[in-house]
């Protein structure tokens, strides 16, 4: 019988396929060895550029954050000084005001005055005071000017403009690095196809394998299952290596435009932020000039002025009243002033002439209660002697007090002589009596006082003409 007619194969022809089958699985086996060692050195390059990649990224956000930063930094310090200005504006007008200028006056050390008429002549003089009212317009003029830089910062196009740029920076800042990583997550998506199609691919060559035809001469047609296509697997692969190649070329000249952009983004914020502060800077120096300009209006006005037109009206008043010789408001004839007089002193005024005139110089009658005084030396608690005057009274009280030593006490010549010769006596000499006038300058309180009823006054005692003694009488045992 023929091979064919009975369905078997012969030795030889099973021999030859078998080889054929092999020597398939062999290059099917190189081929998939190969492409693993191109996904493997793909992988390490995709890494090296992820790599990169996340570097370029991290600095260019980090760039539009400091660009957009110092936008934001540039905005609040002209907001600030906007709100100084303002700020400084208002506390020159409010010292201005009728009511701050007043409370000096209130509070003055010379005391408050409750008279309505001192008062308003105090403030209506206060008020024309030329050179205060000339410094209190500059310094209006000068909060005008402070009002009016700060509105130009707020209201004109220097804080206009800066919050526009501002604002186009940040949105434009945002609209690149959304893009950028929109298109990273489309290439780490590709990346990830990439890898499982060479996972299913390494399956489906290595683990899988092909299934041999069966034994006993059967056909492998019938006898085998369906086999996984290890060319799809491949061409899945292939595929998804190209997408992933053309997603990274893609991101990578989209990465490239994001940089060359923001760097043009960057230099646009960075111009007009130097040309919002050259018009800052311009604002400034004009109010500072104009400021600096009425600092020097005040320095003229204080040279111009003469001394009297800050005071005029407080000497005006002054004078007419130190030129009245009466109460009736009686003025002197002639100019009386200070200086229309000879000496040119203060002491020259009619009123003043007229106030020592009616100062009372007299002097009481003199006492009849005291019967002597005169002056003594008294002994010190511990050494030395003391001038004490001593006062005899007529209701019997003898009171001592205390006198300061001359100014030339202590010093040699004729002052020493004479008063030693004041003196005399054993334990306390009398001196001279002071005259009548001179007991009116003794304290009000004695040193010490000693009533001595029922005594007798030896004076002046016999061989002491400058002595006087008091002797107690004598009485019966009863008193």
């Amino acid at each position: 019988l023929d091979a064919p007619a009975c369905g078997c194969s012969s030795p030889s022809s099973l021999g030859a396929e078998r080889s054929g089958a092999m020597s398939h699985d062999l290059q099917r086996l190189e081929g998939a060895s190969a492409l693993r060692t191109w996904e493997t050195h793909r992988a390490k390059q995709y890494g090296d550029w992820r790599r990169a990649v996340d570097g370029l990224v991290a600095s260019l956000r980090l760039t539009l954050r400091r660009g957009a930063f110092q936008s934001r930094e540039l905005d609040a310090f002209l907001r600030q000084r906007s709100a100084a200005d303002r700020a400084y504006a208002a506390a020159l007008n409010g010292a201005n005001s009728p009511t701050s200028l007043e409370k000096p006056v209130a509070a003055s050390p010379l005391g408050p005055d409750s008279s309505p008429t001192a008062t308003a002549a105090a403030v209506s003089s206060a008020g024309r005071n030329v050179l205060l009212e000339s410094l209190s317009g500059l310094q209006r003029a000068a909060a005008q000017a402070r009002e009016a830089f700060a509105a130009s910062l707020l209201e004109g196009s220097v804080l206009s403009g800066l919050s526009a740029t501002t604002t186009e920076f940040e949105k434009t800042g945002s609209g690149i690095l959304s893009d950028v990583d929109e298109g990273l997550k489309n290439v780490s998506e590709a990346h990830a196809n990439a890898a499982e199609a060479m996972a299913a691919y390494h399956r489906a060559s290595f683990m899988e394998g092909r299934r041999r035809p069966g034994a006993g001469g059967g056909s492998s047609s019938s006898s085998s299952e369906p086999q996984t296509d290890t060319w799809l697997q491949e061409h899945r692969y292939r595929r998804a290596v190209g997408a992933l190649q053309d997603r990274q070329q893609s991101f990578t000249a989209q990465l490239c435009g994001a940089l060359q952009e923001s760097r043009r983004l960057e230099e646009w914020r960075e111009e007009m932020s130097r040309k919002m502060l050259g018009r800052y800077c311009t604002k400034l120096f004009q109010v500072e000039t104009a400021v600096q300009s009425l600092a020097n209006d005040g320095v003229k006005n204080l040279a111009g002025e003469q001394r009297h037109a800050g005071v005029s009206m407080v000497l005006t008043d002054l004078d007419a009243l130190l030129r009245r010789r009466s109460e009736a408001g009686e003025e002197a004839a002639g100019d009386t002033s200070p200086g229309a007089t000879a000496s040119g002193a203060i002491e020259d005024w009619p009123a003043l002439a007229r106030l020592r005139g009616l100062s009372f110089a007299g002097r009481p009658p003199p006492s009849v209660l005291g019967r002597m005084a005169g002056p003594v030396q008294a002994p010190r608690r511990w050494y030395g002697t003391q001038v004490c005057m001593l006062v005899l009274t007529k209701d019997d009280w003898l009171h001592s007090f205390l006198l300061a030593p001359p100014k030339d006490a202590g010093k040699g010549g004729k002052s020493a002589s004479s008063s030693s010769s004041r003196t005399n006596g054993v334990g306390a000499g009398a001196a001279e009596a002071p005259a009548p006038a001179g007991l009116e300058s003794l304290e009000a309180e004695p040193h010490w006082s000693l009533y001595v009823p029922g005594t007798s006054i030896i004076a002046p005692v016999p061989g002491r003409a400058r002595s006087f003694e008091i002797e107690e009488v004598k009485r019966g045992f009863f008193g």
